[in-house]
């Protein structure tokens, strides 16, 4: 399922509110919702809805251009550790192809772990130092208070996948959930399409 802004009712953008929002500058969020749990077998059902936040130009572009320190810190972690692994004789960038491979996926998974740990700090200082009073534009990651969000959260849907285990008794609410995609679709001017 997804929620997606009626563009022809020209929506805001949700992050700055002032301009109008474009289809092609949308942003995505994915909420998980228990539909059914059972403790014999352990499982449970779920569904995901993708819920698509209104979003103009402008603050695309800024919040592409507070991305930037993790793609920086990416680059130069996977110099790093690619010439960490060539240089100190771990014999991974030699012999067998397999040896290749592996060295590869490794300095991609350990150069994005650095990139998360260093690159957010940077890019939440430099969102702060720089764009909160002069572009007046949410962060991408605060979208805890879009209207459509809240309406599922209310109704038990959350950001993570649900775990069987973790997840037993979390089932959403169903007469909640109907009443919120009504009101979605209704009051917040969405477009509810299942697929």
């Amino acid at each position: 399922m997804k929620i997606r802004p009626d563009y022809n009712k020209k929506p805001l953008c949700y992050f700055c509110n002032k301009n109008n929002a474009t289809e092609d500058s949308a942003l995505s969020k994915t909420v998980h919702g228990v539909t059914k749990s059972r403790l014999l077998p352990l499982s449970v059902d779920y569904i995901s809805i993708d819920v698509e936040i209104p979003r103009c130009n402008e603050c695309k572009k800024i919040h592409d251009k507070f991305d930037t320190p993790y793609l920086i810190v990416f680059i130069f972690a996977s110099f790093a550790i690619g010439w960490y692994l060539k240089t100190k004789g771990t014999g991974w960038f030699e012999g067998e192809w397999y040896r290749y491979v592996f060295s590869i996926i490794f300095t991609v998974f350990a150069s994005a772990l650095v990139s998360a740990i260093i690159g957010l700090p940077l890019k939440i200082l430099s969102f702060f130092l720089f764009s909160r009073d002069k572009y007046q534009c949410k962060d991408n990651d605060d979208l805890e208070d879009y209207a459509p969000l809240q309406k599922l959260y209310k109704c038990g849907f959350t950001n993570h996948r649900p775990d069987a285990a973790a997840s037993q008794k979390d089932d959403i609410n169903k007469d909640m959930f109907k009443k919120a995609i009504v009101s979605i679709r209704e009051e917040d001017n969405c477009n509810i399409i299942s697929e």
